[in-house]
């Protein structure tokens, strides 16, 4: 199996890497948490093929989602999935409030993925 490296010698990247580097790291993390599964990028282009609905696209959030999940590169955040996906930045705690909820995530991910 082969590994993209990242710019500093002897480190790996576990992690898929938005193709716009002046994206901000709220951003680039989100993105992350939008393709943390196998087969994402696929999705969210026939997606993007659909003209999807904010009903659709808030689905599609919650499904790549899932139940729970975050990391910790490039910063921490994390992610919730179900009626009402949500997206911590800097925070794992599910009882603090969300950086990112409703439309406002809706809207976002629609700039990030074009959609």
């Amino acid at each position: 199996m082969s590994r993209k490296k990242h710019r500093c010698q002897g480190q790996i990247s576990l992690f898929p890497t938005p193709s716009l580097p002046e994206r901000s790291i709220l951003e680039q993390c989100l993105y992350q948490s939008l393709h943390s599964t196998a087969g994402a990028k696929e999705r969210w282009e026939k997606i993007r093929a659909l003209q999807p609905t904010d009903a659709q696209v808030k689905r599609a959030i919650a499904y790549e989602f899932g139940i729970y999940g975050g990391s910790t590169s490039p910063q921490t955040h994390a992610h919730a999935g179900g009626a009402n996906p949500k997206f911590w930045m800097d925070d794992v705690n599910l009882y603090n409030p969300p950086t990112l909820t409703g439309q406002a995530l809706i809207d976002l991910v629609r700039e990030i993925l074009d959609l």
